[in-house]
């Protein structure tokens, strides 16, 4: 005690643990210097600690700050550092702010009271339980590139609401990351089908569920379902699914009825109060602005478990919105073991298969890309009518292009996506532009878009041209998968004793 500020300027000081625990008169401290190392709690019990400035790399936290009393906002400027139960059940801190690259977080927030938590900085790697029962823990965001999502991270985070990673994700999430995250609403990140093409071509068996059962659940109009299914295949096929490998499958739901038949005993394993509060079916519901829902929009998630799991899948690949239903495929599986067949369980509990595509926002700038939402470019669509979606995207009154996905995230939208094509960095696609303004930015897109998809939707024309082919397709794939389903539903029914 007696002294009321603490700097710190010595590179690669370690300061041992419990070594500042108590100390009553502290109020501010500084660290200004790489490679110092915290020990366990020492500044713990630091009940007059409210100003922490760090702006230094290379950094360990070993449970500095346990169960401190900290500053509603605080912001660490480091990289290369690594933050271990640093913060575990601190007390007044609202927002956490880290600016740096090379990061690691792990169990750092535990029981915190952290409200906000916003990283901006490439290479974060958000490992095992980093914010395990943050109650208060609402938004979580990532603006950087390559961040790894570890398990249970956010597990029992139960009033976290939107989850945003503006760069790609460096790897598939560990399992269990949002156990007990009841109220998830949004997790922006895109890209399935490329996944699907790759583990293809790798040999994995593969099966491509063609969900036409759920134009029903938010439709009225049904006239155009069978089209569209065929529309759909083709769109597989000329991106390079090949349906003439052995273990490619593609097939339409409602010609399974086998598989269908598992809707009854997994229905039974959910609560009403589990399925009305699934975030993708509301954010679903608020967008289609759906007045009238019926029973299916909220049993679809079911529906999607008896999807995946009749052919025991383990690996699905997904888009942001699918996490929440994977989840509830995940707890499905799980209580369906436990309950009917816990010395030989029939289902795995599959992980989500994610692309490191960084999350893509509509041509709107302000929803994710549907095409019900009327903010999406078609793989079908012609390359005039893709210049002309594109004209009328979002952007703003600055004319000097730069790529800020935080402050400016219509025109950093419109760059990720020239990106994707010209695998540039958006960045460097930004300072090519410059001055050029929204309209320069739009000409790029759309020549850039357009030759990345030149060679696909040739491929869409002359498998157009060959309808038979489609209904083949559709027709050996569905026959493929009902063996399967027979399969596995003489299993379900010996487990609940339902053999006659």
């Amino acid at each position: 005690t007696g002294f009321d500020h603490l700097r710190i300027t010595q590179v690669g000081l370690v300061v041992g643990a419990d070594a500042f625990k108590a100390c009553s008169t502290l109020t501010s401290l500084e660290i200004l210097a790489d490679g110092v190392n915290l020990g366990e709690s020492c500044f713990s019990d630091c009940a007059n600690l409210a100003s922490i400035d760090i702006d230094a790399d290379n950094l360990k936290f070993s449970g500095a700050f346990r169960s401190l009393t900290l500053p509603q906002t605080l912001r660490i400027k480091t990289s290369g550092s690594r933050f271990t139960l640093t913060f575990s059940g601190c007390s007044g801190i609202k927002e956490f702010i880290l600016d740096g690259d090379n990061n690691t977080i792990y169990y750092a927030f535990p029981r915190a009271s952290v409200e906000t938590v916003t990283i901006n900085g490439n290479n974060t790697s958000i490992e095992q339980m980093a914010f395990e029962k943050c109650l208060s823990l609402k938004t979580f965001t990532v603006n950087g590139g390559n961040c790894a999502l570890g398990a249970a991270i956010f597990r029992d985070c139960t009033n976290l609401e939107t989850i945003t990673v503006t760069g790609g994700i460096s790897s598939e999430i560990g399992g269990s990351a949002f156990n007990g995250c009841s109220s998830l609403k949004e997790f922006h990140y895109f890209g399935s089908l490329q996944n699907r093409v790759r583990l293809a071509e790798l040999g994995v068996p593969t099966m491509i569920l063609i969900a036409d059962y759920q134009v029903l659940t938010d439709h009225d109009a049904f006239d155009k379902i069978s089209q569209n299914t065929k529309q759909l295949v083709i769109d597989y096929l000329a991106a390079g699914i090949n349906p003439e490998k052995q273990d490619v499958i593609i097939y339409p739901h409602s010609y399974v009825p086998e598989a269908n038949q598992l809707m009854i005993p997994f229905l039974t394993l959910v609560s009403n109060a589990e399925l009305s509060r699934n975030p993708t079916v509301k954010e679903e519901i608020q967008s289609a602005g759906l007045t009238n829902v019926n029973a299916g929009m909220y049993t679809y998630p079911v529906h999607q478990a008896v999807d995946i799991l009749f052919c025991k899948g383990n690996v699905v690949p997904v888009g942001k919105d699918q996490l929440p239903h994977l989840e509830l495929t995940r707890t499905i599986a799980r209580r369906f073991n436990e309950k009917f067949c816990p010395k030989n369980p029939i289902f795995p509990e599959p992980q989500a298969l994610l692309s490191k595509t960084p999350s893509i926002l509509g041509l709107d700038g302000s929803q994710k890309m549907s095409k019900s939402r009327g903010n999406a470019i078609m793989l079908s669509a012609t390359e005039d009518e893709t210049a002309a979606l594109i004209k009328k995207a979002k952007t703003d009154q600055d004319r000097n292009i730069t790529y800020d996905p935080v402050n400016r995230p219509e025109v950093a939208n419109l760059l990720m996506l020239i990106s994707l094509c010209t695998k540039e960095a958006p960045e460097d696609i930004a300072a090519k532009i410059g001055m050029g303004g929204g309209g320069m930015l739009k000409k790029m897109l759309t020549e850039a878009l357009n030759e990345q998809l030149r060679p696909l939707r040739q491929e869409r024309q002359r498998l157009e041209a060959d309808p038979a082919y489609i209904k083949s397709v559709l027709e050996k794939g569905a026959g493929k998968a009902r063996e399967i389903a027979i399969q596995t539903l003489d299993e379900v029914r010996s487990v609940m004793n339902m053999v006659i």
